[in-house]
């Protein structure tokens, strides 16, 4: 039974919000608070849901004290376990702000997620938010146990999902799985899944038996800079079964960028869908390369029919079969362009039973110290890679093949791995897979390697590291070099190199036993040439 005082305590809080804005009436904006873990009352979330389907924009908010029987002190969190569905969100603009719990205490009770837990083991198949109204927002909840969705969205117009954790638990360390995190479905529009670049409005998204699916015609939507298939800290998988993400049957103009992807079978998913665009994410390993988060069978696959789609700058490792897959004739005009794709078991790129037109890849004929020298389809673009097995994990850059197919690609550094590999793409779009891989002799590695033309700092790896890391940079003649280690004053803390270098790839080993965790810098000044990066010591 509720607590009568909390219960008055929170309607005071009510009352004094909506007379603030206008009152309540239709048309006119409300604040409504839940103040109970309970899943009926007054004051419960089940019960804000329903005044929220009064017309007029309605922010749902939460101020639950530290004496609700709901509180786990061990975990800084009040769980709400709905016994049935709760209302479906028909009515629009509204926001769902978990995150207004933290701010009622006054702190941040869970530093580790969200403060409000939805658990909906007792809900029978149906989603934990059930939304079929237009520009509805849920941000910081932990939604979890959900037998169907932790959110779905219905034909809806606009909506946002931020900063949620969607299939673990509270401190994103251990699945508690729904069966899709966010499904979004039957015409939907305009839905955002986190924002590109900003931590905190990034979900987690793991342990669900599908991370978000979107189906059935949907259009605009953008999933952006969330972590899907990974624990919170990004360090180990915290699996999706089936695909992080997947797109399917006839969905149109959807974004995919910036994210972090783990797990156990497929990174992204696209089946009959077309103007995807997926850039900038990295895909069974981390924007470093230090950490294996492997993809069990394809990092993207497009299937049946998935056309006019951009696969665009993303680190793609790890992975089992490949990691661009293009399955089936239907597939074509997909453009995969300067991604980074390396640690495939099968091929890094593989176009099969017809995918994008089989576009012959080119050949590599040559390489020196200049130039990348070769064949492919006349006047498609060429793509130059060099890794150390037969893919891509560095992008050289690109050219363009002559009217009779000739290419011959400039360098502007030196290649340091053992082979050059290469990439087509054809005027519709089509790109190929990976070309046999230019093995690199070791008189021409030296020849390429040996002797840099131009200065070059490297980033240190690994990155963030404890307490070894390497840094390595390019002198193109003998000069005398100071490279060393400042922390964010620019005070220095270690200094690497102080003397006379010849030309040629040095490589330095930095040791930070001494140092704490945090972000510090390391400069390198060779007569002219002055440059600095960054490296994080986590300890």
């Amino acid at each position: 039974m509720e607590n009568i005082s909390m219960r008055r305590s929170a309607l005071s809080l009510f009352v004094a919000a909506t007379i603030s804005l206008g009152g309540v009436r239709p048309g006119s904006a409300k604040v409504l608070i839940v103040a109970t873990t309970a899943d009926t009352g007054v004051v419960s979330l089940r019960s804000m849901l329903s005044w929220a389907e009064s017309p007029g924009p309605d922010s749902i908010r939460f101020a639950i004290p530290l004496s609700d029987p709901g509180y786990d002190a061990s975990h800084g969190t009040w769980t709400i376990r709905p016994r049935t569905p709760l209302p479906m969100i028909m009515d629009g603009w509204l926001v769902i702000d978990g995150t207004s719990q933290a701010r009622f205490i006054g702190g941040d009770p869970n530093p580790s997620g969200p403060e409000i837990v939805v658990d909906g083991e007792d809900i029978s198949i149906a989603p934990g938010f059930n939304v079929q109204a237009p520009q509805v927002i849920v941000q910081g909840l932990t939604i979890n146990n959900c037998r169907l969705s932790a959110i779905a969205f219905l034909g809806a117009n606009g909506g946002k999902v931020l900063g949620c954790y969607l299939g673990t638990t509270s401190d994103g360390l251990a699945a508690a799985r729904n069966e899709y995190g966010v499904w979004i479905h039957s015409n939907s529009r305009d839905i955002v899944v986190g924002l590109p670049g900003n931590s905190q409005d990034g979900n987690l998204i793991s342990g669900n038996q599908c991370g978000v699916l979107v189906v059935d015609s949907c259009k605009r939507i953008s999933i952006a800079g969330n972590r899907i298939g990974v624990n919170r800290p990004g360090t180990d998988t915290l699996s999706n079964l089936t695909a992080a993400i997947s797109i399917q049957s006839g969905c149109d103009s959807a974004e995919i960028s910036e994210n972090l992807i783990g797990g156990r079978e497929t990174g992204i998913y696209i089946e009959d869908s077309r103007h995807v665009y997926i850039g900038k994410n990295s895909i069974g390993t981390d924007t470093a390369w230090n950490r294996n988060l492997g993809i069990f069978d394809q990092g993207i696959l497009f299937d049946y029919y998935a056309r006019n789609n951009i696969v665009a700058w993303n680190s793609i490792g790890n992975c089992d079969r490949a990691g661009i897959l293009v399955l089936g004739s239907g597939c074509i005009f997909n453009t995969l362009t300067m991604n980074m794709v390396s640690k495939i078991t099968g091929k890094g790129i593989e176009n099969a039973y017809g995918g994008n037109n089989d576009l012959p890849p080119p050949t590599v004929l040559s390489v020196n110290s200049s130039t990348v020298t070769g064949t492919a389809g006349p006047e498609s673009i060429v793509e130059i890679f060099a890794d150390d097995s037969s893919q891509g994990r560095d992008v050289c850059g690109r050219t363009t093949a002559d009217a009779s197919g000739a290419f011959a690609f400039p360098l502007t550094k030196p290649i340091v791995r053992k082979y050059v590999t290469a990439t087509a793409t054809d005027s519709l779009g089509n790109t190929s897979e990976f070309s046999v891989p230019y093995i690199i002799t070791g008189v021409e590695r030296n020849c390429v390697s040996g002797m840099p033309i131009t200065f070059g700092l490297e980033q240190n790896f690994p990155n963030p590291f404890n307490p070894n890391t390497t840094i390595a940079y390019e002198l193109p003649e003998a000069l005398y070099v100071r490279l060393s280690v400042c922390d964010m004053l620019g005070r220095e803390v270690s200094a690497l190199v102080d003397e006379r270098r010849d030309a040629g790839i040095h490589k330095v080993t930095f040791n930070a036993s001494g140092l704490s965790t945090g972000v510090y810098f390391y400069r390198i000044h060779a007569g002219t040439f002055t440059e600095a990066k960054r490296l994080l010591v986590l300890k």
